[in-house]
């Protein structure tokens, strides 16, 4: 049996989406281990439905079974096998999974990881996409007309892990503004009030926040929708930036990304037209 673990956000989801996708186009035919937890509803939620994309999850009863293995040290260890990526993925590791060249001596291989890869992505992208674009509000969006000049940028604060300095959102801008005929600027963050402190930002046409301290899922699609109506994308080293500007991205869109994502980490997820920005 072969599962592909789902956690983290939403742009994480689509990764993990995406790569259980790879497995099934190479002969697996993965189960998708959502950690399902329906008391809780912040943006970590799982929130797609598998079954748009043409894959498997586990009924609730499985799934507590499941865990409960996983946390028996002697049972996980007994049939479970685990293959981990963080987010950079190990290209020897790609060809090993191609061809079967991996560790599958258990009853149980766990996929655990974010599978950040373009590569995975782009080997798969017109099934994900079909999948996609069945999420309704997803598919309006992307059939509504993209007003020339008009630019996303995303800025993630809130839970995340290593804020962009102030410096990135500011060069990009003045990048996007001098590179793109009529530049117009949306805004789309989880911390309103201190974009709206800060007088980098005071062209902006519109700011975008959520509606609560946690961001439901509901609100989550709503929101991701909204940021594929753009021709340009300045995105943030969020997962959830980074898949508007890969799915409603053309080739006369300018993008602009960061770099290095971290500090001390470059997934391999940025294409060679993209706008390279030092943070």
């Amino acid at each position: 049996m072969f599962i592909v673990d789902i956690m983290g956000g939403y742009g994480n989801q689509l990764f993990q989406i995406c790569f259980a996708l790879f497995l099934k186009k190479h002969g697996f035919n993965p189960k998708l281990y959502a950690f399902k937890n329906n008391n809780y509803d912040d943006h970590n939620f799982y929130i797609i439905n598998e079954k748009n994309f043409g894959l498997k999850s586990f009924n609730p009863l499985s799934e507590r079974i499941i865990t409960k293995i996983k946390k028996n040290k002697h049972l996980d260890e007994k049939y479970f096998s685990i293959i981990k990526s963080g987010g950079v993925v190990n290209k020897n590791q790609i060809k090993k999974i191609k061809n079967m060249k991996f560790k599958n001596n258990k009853l149980v291989t766990s996929f655990n990881g974010f599978w950040q890869d373009k590569n995975i992505v782009d080997e798969i992208y017109e099934e994900f996409y079909k999948g996609i674009r069945k999420t309704t509000s997803i598919n309006n969006s992307l059939n509504l007309p993209i007003t020339k000049g008009s630019t996303m940028l995303h800025i993630r604060r809130g839970d995340h892990q290593e804020y962009l300095p102030l410096k990135y959102y500011s060069d990009s801008i003045d990048a996007a503004s001098s590179d793109i005929e009529n530049f117009n600027l949306d805004i789309f963050t989880d911390d309103k009030d201190w974009v709206l402190s800060q007088p980098e930002f005071k062209n902006a046409s519109n700011i975008y926040g959520p509606s609560s301290e946690f961001q439901t899922g509901e609100e989550t699609i709503k929101t991701f929708s909204k940021m594929l109506n753009y021709e340009n994308f300045i995105i943030s080293n969020s997962t959830y930036s980074w898949w508007p500007a890969r799915i409603a991205g053309t080739k006369d869109s300018s993008i602009y990304y960061p770099y290095p994502h971290w500090v001390n980490y470059q997934p391999d997820i940025y294409y060679d037209n993209w706008i390279k920005v030092k943070r």
